[in-house]
């Protein structure tokens, strides 16, 4: 069972979670098995271009020119004339975008056992996904980059090395007959500012990134069909549409609809396993809360932790801080005895979609649709695996937040938050799911004097109730709440699970 610090007012709990404790929940032992992973596992991470740790190259004598296969391992990235590349197999691989490379090379090894790196400039790099390694031209780099590459008997003896533009030596790995291999390590990544705001935001619509940055002169550039995560993610079907019947509501809380989700897997944090949207039909302003189970009881709880939270923003109805108007569909959890005899006794006016008809409940419906997708693709762009689908939680509510902050064309360019409060949300403050990041540690949760200041954490989300960043700490096990004194590595995504 998860051991929780944390207790909550009411089993549908909201997404700023929080208590006074230093840890808001410590993460069980035979959860810390799952999660680390094996010696294997981290030489095979480390070596995963996708997790922009680190890769290893081919120094290839009969490529024209240096390739990768990832995208996140190049900066000044552009789109160039689409070029065919023929691999070895014979198969035609389409590289549509060209740039630049900073690789850090392992030069050697020093007195305290630390790789000795040095950097080597790669220009005109050609990206292309298919390929099975990243391949460095021995003839471009030598002709282009300035990069001397040896690979003759001299004197009796193999010399396989490479000489930087600066002198330095860089010997090459034989391990392998096929294949002349360059170790390198923390490989410079080079993300762009644009790629950096489309994946802090979630993945949002360039538009509505551009607008939000309107104010500053800053103009996003980047197109999300260039986003590998957001491809994974291409909406098929048809969305619900949002019409209204001809009612214009003024206030927040003169009319609100909710829909439930679910089921996920059970979360590390309490058990939850589904969740309920509450939508403002003035503000388009929405809020999550998460039931262990889909009744009427968890319901009943989310609406009254609801209206308990805002409390001070439902002061125009009928009756203050209780809503005007609730609609819902026909699922059993919202047509309950005693959720209809709470309602009466609020004079909560209640209304229902028809069966089966998901488009009369449209606002909530949507609402689903576009956190989900959110998650879809920020868990994507992390890298699928059991443990974050085990964290869907924060992901759900780090979508709803961004959503929220984000200006919206049905509010004339306003943003949900703006339309509620009255002041546009901080948007200095969202960084890239589930990257690494830096905080300093308490003195009485360091092992001993000789320990470093400031420990590794993941990256969870913004804890709004306690005015910091949501992350989990593998040193010491926890999920907790830190303040906003953070450094973040926001091209390195950390949550692996082995």
């Amino acid at each position: 069972m998860l051991i929780a610090v944390l207790h909550s007012f009411y089993m549908g709990t909201r997404g700023r979670l929080g208590s006074e404790s230093w840890f808001d929940y410590v993460v069980p032992t035979d959860w810390l098995e799952y999660v680390k992973p094996t010696k294997d596992a981290v030489i095979a991470s480390a070596l995963n271009v996708s997790t922009c740790h680190g890769a290893t190259w081919v120094n290839d004598s009969g490529a024209t020119q240096h390739m990768v296969q990832d995208r996140r391992l190049c900066f000044n990235v552009r789109k160039a004339k689409n070029t065919t590349i023929k691999v070895a197999d014979g198969k035609v691989i389409t590289a549509k975008y060209i740039g630049n490379a900073v690789v850090s090379v392992i030069i050697g090894i020093d007195g305290y056992g630390d790789p000795m790196t040095r950097d080597m400039l790669l220009t005109r790099v050609l990206i292309a996904p298919g390929l099975g390694h990243n391949l460095y031209s021995s003839r471009f780099g030598w002709e282009v980059d300035g990069i001397k590459t040896i690979l003759n008997t001299l004197d009796g003896d193999d010399e396989y090395c490479m000489i930087l533009p600066d002198g330095t030596s860089v010997e090459l790995d034989r391990s392998t007959s096929s294949h002349c291999l360059i170790h390198t390590c923390n490989v410079a990544t080079g993300i762009d500012k644009d790629e950096l705001m489309h994946n802090r935001f979630g993945h949002a619509g360039a538009k509505r990134i551009k607008a939000a940055f309107k104010s500053s002169g800053y103009a996003l550039k980047h197109d999300p069909k260039d986003c590998e995560s957001c491809n994974l993610n291409v909406r098929a079907g048809k969305k619900n549409k949002t019409s209204t019947t001809g009612t214009v509501y003024t206030y927040f809380g003169e009319c609100i609809t909710s829909d439930t989700v679910g089921p996920f897997k059970s979360s590390l944090v309490h058990g939850y396993k589904y969740a309920v949207c509450f939508y403002d039909r003035v503000t388009c302003y929405r809020i999550v809360y998460f039931l262990k189970g889909k009744d009427a009881e968890s319901v009943l709880r989310a609406l009254k932790m609801f209206m308990h939270d805002f409390k001070a923003e439902l002061k125009h109805g009928k009756t203050p801080g209780v809503v005007d108007t609730w609609h819902c569909n026909n699922g059993t959890e919202f047509m309950a005895h005693e959720v209809n005899d709470l309602c009466i006794h609020l004079g909560i006016k209640r209304t229902f979609s028809p069966p089966h008809c998901p488009d009369r409940n449209a606002h909530a419906e949507r609402t689903w649709y576009t956190l989900l997708r959110s998650m879809r693709i920020m868990i994507a762009h992390a890298g699928y695996d059991k443990l974050k689908a085990m964290l869907w939680l924060f992901l759900m509510l780090y979508a709803c937040e961004i959503h929220c902050a984000l200006p919206s064309t049905s509010l004339n360019g306003l943003s949900p938050h703006e339309a509620l409060y009255g002041k546009p949300a901080d948007l200095t403050r969202f960084r890239v799911m589930f990257c690494d990041c830096f905080a300093t540690l308490r003195r009485v949760d360091k092992p001993s004097k000789l320990s470093s200041a400031r420990t590794k954490c993941i990256f969870l989300g913004i804890n709004e109730k306690k005015h910091g960043y949501r992350v989990y700490i593998p040193s010491l096990n926890p999920i907790t709440t830190l303040d906003w004194d953070i450094t973040f590595k926001e091209e390195v995504r950390g949550v692996r699970s082995g």
